[in-house]
């Protein structure tokens, strides 16, 4: 019986040997595996970034150079130039393209200017993309009462059918004009009178 356990424990610990001896096996067989894996990751990382950095500084390198030939051939003052005459083709468009008659509209605006008032100058101006015309008023200094006159002249013009109820004053402002007061108000009119 002692021999049997004897020859247990032999054989016991010889298995214990023998698979000890495969986990290593196995273990360097793991450890190559995983080296060349991550030299692998390793190298195409490194050429990817590379390939990236060059391209990069070839995009770098074309930008500067047509940035040059923009410079050389002027193209950014005809860009601004294209834009200018963008925005006056779509005024003219919406100006035509417009039912309301504004030439109209603005000559009933100058017979009902009050005493002591004149234009200064128009402006269009688009709000939620309608087209409205801001008129700038001057209060010339012989006349005190400019601000009461505006708010009746605003009142009238709200009575009349070419104007509506959206006239309203944008802005008042008082000025000094060859040592005289003088003041200033800009009055806008909505696209559409009253129907």
């Amino acid at each position: 019986m002692e021999k049997n356990l004897e020859l247990n424990l032999i054989r016991s610990r010889l298995n214990f040997i023998e698979t000890r001896r495969l986990y290593a096996r196995y273990s360097r067989i793991i450890y190559f595996v995983a080296l060349i894996t991550f030299t692998l990751i390793s190298f195409k990382f490194i050429t990817i970034y590379g390939g990236i950095s060059r391209s990069k500084k070839e995009l770098a390198g074309l930008e500067s150079a047509l940035a040059l030939k923009r410079d050389q051939f002027g193209l950014n003052d005809m860009e601004k130039e294209w834009r200018a005459y963008c925005v006056k083709l779509k005024i003219v468009d919406s100006m035509v393209s417009a039912r309301s008659e504004w030439s109209a509209r603005l000559k009933e605006f100058a017979n009902l200017l009050p005493p002591g008032m004149c234009i200064q100058r128009v402006e269009v101006a688009y709000e939620e993309g309608k087209k409205n015309f801001n008129v700038v008023v001057l209060s010339l200094p012989n006349e005190q009462k400019g601000f009461r006159d505006v708010e009746g002249f605003i009142a009238t013009l709200e009575f009349n059918p070419l104007f509506g109820k959206g006239v309203k004053l944008e802005s008042h402002e008082r000025r000094q004009m060859n040592g005289k007061d003088i003041e200033i108000f800009k009055i806008s009119l909505p696209q559409e009178g009253i129907k």
